[in-house]
């Protein structure tokens, strides 16, 4: 993403302390081997390059192995994450199980997470 890796952390941290319990937040989120290698990737080597013709640079990966780890730092409960073919499959396919459009990016995925109700800082006091 372009944000910086602070300016990330700073994010998240002000959502993690403002949410009431139950909130959830949906958000976009860069695969980081897609920054270190964008041809393994549909459409990576042309959204990077569409990136730079802006004057921008993606600064800013999460590893999908990471996420749930990622969100529990700032008091946030993994409930859902869509790489581009199950997003494909839930808004592109139509009746008869074929595309019906072009193919998303898939150098980002999205995820859905929730406050946490209790905090592991609370469970250990």
């Amino acid at each position: 993403m372009y944000l910086h890796p602070e300016s990330v952390h700073a994010t998240f941290q002000e959502i993690g302390r403002l949410a009431g319990k139950g909130s959830e937040l949906v958000f976009d989120y860069v695969r980081l081997p897609a920054l270190e290698h964008p041809e393994q990737y549909y459409g990576g080597k042309q959204i990077l390059q569409s990136v730079a013709k802006a004057g921008e640079k993606w600064v800013f990966g999460i590893d999908e192995k990471n996420i749930i780890p990622f969100l529990d730092q700032y008091g946030l409960s993994f409930m859902e994450h869509k790489d581009s073919v199950e997003l494909e499959k839930m808004y592109f396919t139509d009746a008869a199980g074929v595309l019906a459009g072009g193919r998303i990016n898939s150098t980002h995925c999205l995820v859905r997470a929730a406050k946490q109700t209790t905090t592991k800082a609370a469970l250990n006091s």
